[in-house]
Order: structure tokens, then C-alpha cells, then sequence
């Protein structure tokens, strides 16, 4: 079985990446009950010192910062730390902080790429910056591009009725997780507990945002098999200069491009069109944002890949990855 590969990643600081990254790993553990670790890439290591030092809930943490000089040499790096987290574990929660000398293609490697942000004008732009200089990753069409979440962070209620996210066109297609509200009890918890601990609203927004964190993960996957996926796309991805490959993906999704909506977590943004599953069964819980308390679909089971008779064109089986089988039973790693 797959792990469930999620980053939290931001080029600005003091946007709550690393209080998302800890308490949702906990979540995922305490609620969810996957095994699940933090690998910590982040030098400062924020993180990974709140999950060592605070309450032990069976969250396991990994400050491992990549310090190789030259993104193809950084890139090698951080893949091996993140290929031996998905070994051991069912839900791989990575917290980096991203800088200019970073390859992009790492956020190939995850299912989902959280983007923490403040809703100012100023914040809104330099996640757009964030998103416009790493697009290709997320129009790939040679591999399976990872959903991109953006996450409204330590914000005020009242903020969210008016926020810099209305009326943007950002310059990919992502969704819109509930936000994350700023509390001073929050700051309180680091190296202590964890937000879901909390009772009151501090702890019940939490969980609301980590509930839509795993339906846009079943939302993703169930996107899997209508999207074109070829091991030779997979190797020239992974052989292939940085540069040229990154070229030839901008290529490949032609001139022009209409700008992006966002789809948020909570209601459908639009009709059946936006809808990738019309027909799943309804999910058992709803997930609440600022547009309402509806229940998003949950993937139905997925009909085996066509394999063509005449060759070319072979896809392997979907694989169905641990977390997807969350609200079954199955057999836990150890």
C-alpha cells in the first residue's frame, strides 16, 4: 500500500506552515489512526520540535533539513529522505520552507501541495508568485500533477467575509480548504498538545480543516484514472535535465490557458462539470466553510484500466493507497 504524501510549503514566513504541518499529522494519528510521521525539512525545525517535546500521541518526527548545494543535487536528496518516510509509514506530512535554489519537481512526488497564506492583498500575491513560478508542476501532463490546496492561515472570522481570494484569478486550477483561525491559545500549545486537544472553537475549526484536507485526498486520487499516466512519462521525468524538462512540460500544455477558480472544500464550485465523481455516494460527514456545511462525494470504486490489445498506450492498475480505505477497516503497519 501507497502512503499519502502531503506538503506544506510556503516562501513566506510566519504563515502558520509549521502549526499546520503538526497538528495535522495529529490528526491524522489521533482521529484518523494512521500511522503517520512529519519529515521536517524546514533548518529551524519548528515542527518536529513541537511533535517531540509535546504530549505523545504515537506521531513520530524527522528534522532532516537538505543542505545539498545546486538544485538537481538538492532534489536527489530530498526525494530519498521522502522515498524512505513512505516505507514505514501510511501518511507522510512534509514541512519545507521553499527557496529559489529548490528543484520544483519535488512537489511531483506528493499527492497534495498545502499552500498556507494570509488574506491580504500582500500575502494573496506572493502565494500567486509561489504558484505562477511552479505552474507547470501543477498542469503536468506527462505524470499525475498533485492537487494544490490553498489555505487561508491565521485569519480573523470576520476577515473571511471578505477576503483577497474573491475575485482572483489565480493561474492553476486549486481548491479552497477552510481556514485556519488565528487564536492566542494556539501559541500556548507549542511543544504541549495539540489543536485538536482543545475544546471550543479553537479545536472544532481544526477539525473541520483537517476533514477537507482528506477529502481533497480522495478527491485526488479518484481523479487518477482520467488522467493520462505512462511510466515513460515517469522516466523522462526523472532522468531528463531539470531545465529541459521543465521546458518541454510548459510546451506540452500549449500557449494561453484560461485562469483559475477556486474549487472549495465544502461545496462543489460548480455543476456537473467540475464534478470529477456525479455518481460516488455521499460522504458521512459534511465539511463546513464559509459557504455552507455540504457533504462532499466520496469516491466510488474504480473500474480496472483499459489496456489496449494492440500495445502502446499500457497503463498499470490503479493502486489504491492506505488512506483511501480510512473509513474501512484494513491492516495497519506497524
Amino acid at each position: 500500500m501507497s502512503a499519502l504524501k502531503i506538503i506544506v510549503v510556503s516562501q513566506k514566513g510566519g504563515v502558520g506552515k509549521s502549526t499546520i504541518s503538526a497538528n495535522l499529522a495529529a490528526w491524522f494519528r489521533a482521529e484518523a489512526g494512521r500511522s503517520t510521521v512529519v519529515l521536517d525539512l524546514d533548518p529551524h525545525g519548528s515542527s518536529s520540535t513541537w511533535i517531540r517535546d509535546a504530549r505523545p500521541i504515537g506521531v513520530d518526527a524527522i528534522h532532516q533539513p537538505v543542505e545539498e548545494v545546486g538544485a538537481r543535487r538538492w532534489l536527489l536528496s530530498a526525494r530519498a529522505h521522502l522515498r524512505r518516510a513512505t516505507e514505514h509509514y501510511d501518511v507522510v506530512v512534509v514541512d519545507l520552507t521553499w527557496t529559489i535554489s529548490m528543484d520544483s519537481e519535488f512537489l511531483l512526488g506528493f499527492d497534495l501541495v498545502l499552500v498556507p497564506s494570509g488574506i491580504s492583498e500582500i500575502e494573496v500575491q506572493a502565494s500567486m508568485d509561489f504558484i505562477e513560478k511552479n505552474r507547470w508542476v501543477f498542469e503536468s501532463l506527462r505524470t499525475v500533477p498533485p492537487t494544490l490546496v490553498i489555505c487561508p492561515s491565521r485569519v480573523r472570522q470576520d476577515q473571511m467575509l471578505d477576503h483577497a481570494f474573491n475575485g482572483k484569478n489565480f493561474p492553476v486550477r486549486f481548491v479552497l480548504s477552510p481556514p485556519v483561525y488565528d487564536d492566542p491559545n494556539i501559541r500556548d500549545l507549542f511543544r504541549k498538545d495539540y489543536l485538536i486537544s482543545r475544546p471550543g472553537p479553537v479545536g472544532h475549526n481544526f477539525r473541520q480543516f483537517a476533514e477537507a484536507i482528506l477529502q481533497a485526498a480522495h478527491i485526488h486520487m479518484s481523479n487518477y484514472k482520467d488522467l493520462p499516466t505512462t511510466m515513460e512519462g515517469r522516466r523522462a521525468l526523472d532522468n531528463h535535465n531539470t531545465l529541459l524538462t521543465r521546458h518541454m512540460a510548459q510546451r506540452s500544455r500549449g500557449v494561453g490557458g484560461l485562469p483559475s477558480s477556486p474549487a472549495f472544500l465544502g461545496k462543489v464550485a460548480s455543476p456537473e462539470a467540475d464534478n470529477p465523481m456525479p455518481n460516488a455516494n455521499p460522504v458521512r460527514r459534511t465539511v463546513n466553510s464559509e459557504m455552507g456545511d455540504t457533504p462532499l462525494p466520496l469516491p466510488s470504486a474504480r473500474p480496472k484500466s483499459d489496456v489496449k490489445s494492440m500495445g502502446g498506450d499500457r497503463r498499470p492498475p490503479p493502486r489504491t493507497p492506505a488512506f483511501l480505505k480510512l473509513l474501512g477497516g484494513f491492516d495497519k503497519k506497524p
